[in-house]
């Protein structure tokens, strides 16, 4: 059963957000990789619609002051 609810999920997506048809998605991920949304949600998007996908370090940029 779960490997039906994996196969479907980026089909479900793709029907609630019919525009990530219009052209492939690109991402930039922060999520850990085993969490899973990240796992099912923005991977399957990318998979299922041919798109690409950066994955960000999660470092937070250097605070600079304000003038």
């Amino acid at each position: 059963m779960r490997d039906i609810v994996r196969t479907l999920t980026p089909g479900l997506v793709f029907a609630d957000l019919p525009f990530l048809g219009d052209a492939p998605p690109v991402l930039v991920d922060w999520l850990s990789w085993h969490h899973i949304f990240d796992a099912n949600h923005n991977i399957g998007i990318v998979l299922y619609n041919g798109g690409t996908l950066y994955i960000d370090d999660g470092k937070p940029a250097q605070r600079r002051a304000c003038a």
